[in-house]
């Protein structure tokens, strides 16, 4: 049985956080104008398409580099992740690897997306 993989303790996202669920119908347009739609899929999970820091320091962009390239295996493995404001806890995977800018020493821009497995 594998050890459940925790996100780490880095600081809170900035505002605004984007979340949304997953689009989870199928929609068919017909020539004559109808369009017919159906669930692909019962369970809609939901998905954080930007989660950014614009002021990342050093110790906690090396915190998010290790966890993603190590622990996640590049962002293959699922984790569990705290919702930074609500506390609720999500089974979600990386969605890309991080977007990451340094815009002045000590100083990264980063960028995340994931999505509830």
């Amino acid at each position: 049985m594998s050890t459940a993989l925790y996100f780490p303790n880095i600081k809170k996202p900035d505002f605004p956080l984007e979340e949304s669920y997953v689009d989870s119908v199928i929609r068919t347009a017909f020539e004559n104008g109808i369009q017919q739609s159906r669930t692909k899929f019962t369970r809609r999970p939901k998905q954080w398409p930007s989660i950014h820091w614009e002021r990342m320091t050093d110790s906690d962009h090396t915190s998010l580099m290790d966890f993603f390239n190590g622990v996640t295996d590049g962002g293959s493995l699922a984790f569990n992740w705290t919702h930074p404001y609500t506390g609720n806890v999500k089974e979600v995977t990386f969605q890309a690897p991080p977007k990451e800018k340094l815009t002045q020493p000590n100083c990264w821009e980063v960028e995340i997306s994931i999505r509830e497995v």
